[in-house]
């Protein structure tokens, strides 16, 4: 087991916040009173309770302090199956440095072990699936018109988004986002964009690209109708990863919005044949764990779709509703899907390195939001949209495929 000096960052590089927490609710008294459990680690530092590496520094020369050190590592090593790098930690076969950092000739022999290749027909035929289901958003700016971000398909008719990517088309207002009418003259969603274009023009696009617009607003009253739920970003989305008020399951920075076609029954490449599809989002996934692929489709810089992937570093402390992966990404990119191995999308890319969070485990990790925190809130704020999607994706291997 790593020294009483060393373990703080070894939990910070390798160990996940529900993890933590879950050891330490195991190994306290049985008569602790539910109201001393509850945020029993954030007590322990109340001047930073957002804080991992200052909750972690708290942490073990508390439990150092009472006996429970070595139980709680153990814990830990119990709750830690798939994470063969903190277990390898604790147990003595990996080595670590005074900042905590896994000898690195120990941990690529143990990923060669543990972590096996993608199985690539797997995971390239969900990819060439999920290809044609992203999208580049245009937007006709006066001042600067261009591709603005990335979306993807979540029904025939339906894009996931950042919300910061539309936001100019919105107002906040006691119940909720407002759509604006005459956003259907200014927003495009371009899909099939696979090489770079010269000028481009929504009325004109280049050949074979298929661009699609939101869908018309109600004339009387006058209103958009193409806004079907959104959540506001977070003051500190894209500046630290250390979340302040208000709470961040409540602002997870997304826009589900209604195109005018129905695109994703459509045959790719109008001709016939395949459908286009839409993703899954219909039921929790499974979180990632340090050291698992996170795999991005993506519109950076206003350019073609392009793929990269990272690996899943951390995420925020519980609730856990934002990513942090080494995947790259770039302007343009946010609102892009993020996969996992299978592939699944597990989250949507929302920001890129936090600009006030320096010299931490995550200070160079791009960030997205889990996947499972929107269906959460549509199942709160949203419920009747949120059966559309899981019907029309159960009713997607039926569908009949139009042809354009």
């Amino acid at each position: 087991m790593p020294t009483q000096a060393i373990l703080p960052k070894v939990l910070n590089l390798y160990a996940s916040w529900a993890v933590i927490t879950a050891a330490v609710d195991a190994i306290l008294p049985p008569d602790t009173q539910p109201s001393d459990r509850k945020n029993y680690i954030e007590r322990l530092a109340p001047q930073d309770p957002g804080n991992k590496v200052v909750l972690t520094e708290a942490l073990v020369p508390h439990l150092a302090s009472q006996g429970w050190l070595e139980r709680f590592c153990v814990e830990l090593i119990s709750r830690s199956q798939t994470n063969a790098v903190l277990r390898g930690i604790l147990s003595n076969q990996i080595a670590v440095n005074a900042d905590g950092v896994a000898d690195q000739a120990n941990l690529q022999s143990l990923n060669n072990k543990v972590q096996p290749f993608l199985v690539s027909k797997t995971f390239f035929e969900g990819m060439e699936a999920a290809r044609y289901r992203v999208c580049a958003i245009w937007i006709d700016d006066p001042y600067e018109p261009g591709f603005k971000g990335t979306g993807f398909l979540i029904g025939a008719d339906l894009v996931l988004t950042a919300r910061h990517v539309v936001e100019r088309f919105l107002v906040p207002g006691p119940a909720g986002d407002v759509a604006l009418a005459g956003a259907e003259q200014s927003l495009a969603f371009v899909f099939d964009y696979w090489a770079p274009v010269g000028a481009f023009a929504v009325a004109a696009p280049p050949s074979g690209l298929r661009v699609v617009r939101l869908v018309a607003p109600r004339e009387n009253p006058p209103a958009g109708r193409w806004l079907e739920w959104s959540s506001m970003k977070h003051p500190d989305d894209g500046r630290t990863h250390l979340f302040g008020p208000p709470p961040i399951d409540q602002r997870l920075d997304c826009a589900i919005v209604r195109l005018a076609e129905r695109i994703g029954a459509e045959s790719i490449g109008g001709g016939g044949g395949k459908l286009r599809g839409w993703q899954r989002l219909s039921a929790p996934v499974r979180p990632p764990r340090p050291g698992s692929a996170i795999a991005l489709l993506q519109h950076p810089s206003a350019g073609p779709q392009m793929f990269d992937k990272g690996d899943f570093v951390d995420s925020d402390p519980d609730p856990s509703t934002r990513l942090f992966y080494s995947t790259n990404t770039n302007g343009g990119s946010s609102g892009s899907p993020c996969f996992d191995a299978t592939p699944d999308i597990v989250g949507f890319h929302n920001a890129g390195h936090p600009s006030a969070y320096p010299n931490r485990p995550t200070s160079l990790c791009n960030q997205g939001v889990l996947i499972n925190q929107v269906i959460a809130r549509l199942s709160v704020e949203k419920p009747g949209l949120l059966l559309e999607i899981i019907r029309r994706f159960r009713d997607q291997r039926r569908a009949v495929v139009v042809v354009r």
